[in-house]
């Protein structure tokens, strides 16, 4: 899924994810564009980094 979809599913802000990734928590795939797509695993991985950060889980 494209950054603002995961975002949205992820319910967090668009500019947290690209933070995330330029950090190296999440490493997304890229289309032949070069933009950045994110599938279940990631959404998995933001779940737990907010669990245990104590942050918003959804």
């Amino acid at each position: 899924m494209a950054l603002p979809d995961f975002a949205a599913a992820a319910g967090i802000h668009p500019d947290l994810a690209r933070r995330y990734v330029a950090l190296g928590l999440l490493a997304p795939d890229t289309d032949a564009a070069g933009a950045m797509r994110f599938g279940s695993a990631h959404l998995v991985r933001i779940a737990r980094t907010h669990t245990f950060a104590g942050g918003p889980t959804g």
